[in-house]
């Protein structure tokens, strides 16, 4: 369900901001995401053998959890392509 999500995201970020490139949009999804879910606690990912939890790294979640209201507002994000 990850895609589906993101993908709506990045609709709001766009409507927000409809000169933004999809670089900018990555950008501020990935720049406002959290380590942390929506109880303070840190993401975590299973072991080998599914018993053992350990905080996530970026292998396991990416960037994290997407904060939509932050990526509409990121204060600064980072094109990949250069812009004049």
């Amino acid at each position: 369900m990850a895609t589906p999500h993101a993908a709506g995201i990045a609709a709001l970020i766009k409507q927000s901001h409809p000169t933004w490139t999809p670089s900018m949009i990555a950008s501020a999804m990935s720049t406002t995401a959290s380590a942390y879910d929506n109880r303070g606690q840190p993401i975590m990912a299973h072991g080998e053998d599914l018993t053992q939890l350990f905080p996530a790294t970026p292998f396991d979640c990416g960037a994290g959890l997407i904060n939509p209201s932050h990526a509409i507002d990121p204060g600064l994000v980072l094109p990949t392509e250069l812009v004049w």
